[in-house]
């Protein structure tokens, strides 16, 4: 997955968050509340709100949380089902995850041999619950956030 991908899928997820009312009338209520929750450097992030989708054609699947402060995300490329995931350089073409600061919009990604780590425990009946972790950076301002101890269930929009 390249970077403008990954930029991308996050700004699309993010704006699809800030719509609080669906355009068609099918629309089914999940079955689940979305949560998700982890450490952020340290500090509790858990999300006011997370959305998760898996797009059929690529078999992508994009999950993100956000709070006034924070989002965080990752996709899992050609995902079939549970299994440990490992997030690898955002420009390797593979599944990969980022971080956004809400306050300064600075991306930190995962690169220069930061790694991450997804498991997806359950994803059945348009539900996906598991863990993850992941160290990422922004060579702009040489910061890099590690976020643990994450956990997320979450409906999934099919694409």
């Amino acid at each position: 997955m390249n970077f403008s991908k990954l930029i991308t899928s996050v700004l699309l997820i993010a704006s699809s968050m800030a719509c609080s009312k669906s355009d068609n009338n099918d629309t089914v209520t999940p079955s689940v509340n979305a949560t998700m929750s982890a450490q952020i450097n340290g500090q509790a992030f858990n999300t006011t709100s997370a959305l998760s989708t898996f797009t059929k054609a690529t078999k992508d699947l994009t999950v993100t949380g956000s709070d006034a402060n924070h989002q965080v995300g990752f996709t899992l490329v050609n995902f079939s089902g549970p299994a440990t995931v490992a997030l690898e350089d955002r420009l390797s073409g593979k599944s990969t995850g980022s971080y956004l600061d809400v306050k300064t919009t600075t991306m930190y990604t995962i690169q220069g041999g930061r790694t991450g780590t997804v498991t997806v425990t359950r994803f059945a009946n348009d539900v996906i619950e598991g863990t993850f972790s992941l160290k990422t950076y922004n060579s702009g301002d040489k910061k890099e956030f590690t976020v643990t101890n994450g956990q997320f269930k979450l409906p999934v929009a099919n694409l």
